[in-house]
């Protein structure tokens, strides 16, 4: 019986995720992002994700880091009320589709099941 339960805790072990890479210093925080129809913004600094908008109370929690690769980062938080927070950062050219403005980044923002896209700078 020890032997099984060794055995299946081993494997366990073989299957467990391996912690995510380094994010590279192009996506690294602290990050601005900007969205419009409806405007909103979303920073990345300090290990927080805050998340604002005009008609909406601020929403903010403990970002964590859940995956990185060479040209895309992704950081989840829990905001107070339970739903999940999901900022997902690529490099890649942006625009906000109301300026003239580029954008190093582009973002993908969940909040609980609202999606919304915008883009982003370091800073």
């Amino acid at each position: 019986m020890r032997l099984l339960l060794l055995m299946l805790l081993a494997l366990g072990a073989c299957q467990a995720k391996p912690p995510p890479a380094t994010v590279p210093a192009a996506l690294s925080p602290p990050l601005h992002a900007l969205g419009t129809e409806p405007f909103w913004s979303v920073d990345l600094r300090d290990g927080r994700l805050t998340i604002t908008r005009p008609d909406n109370p601020a929403v903010s929690g403990a970002a964590t880091l859940t995956q990185a690769a060479a040209n895309a980062a992704t950081w989840e938080a829990k905001a107070a009320d339970g739903r999940t927070v999901r900022l997902a950062v690529t490099a890649a050219t942006c625009s906000d589709g109301m300026s003239d403005r580029t954008y190093p980044l582009s973002v993908a923002l969940t909040i609980g099941t609202e999606a919304l896209k915008c883009c982003a700078s370091r800073g």
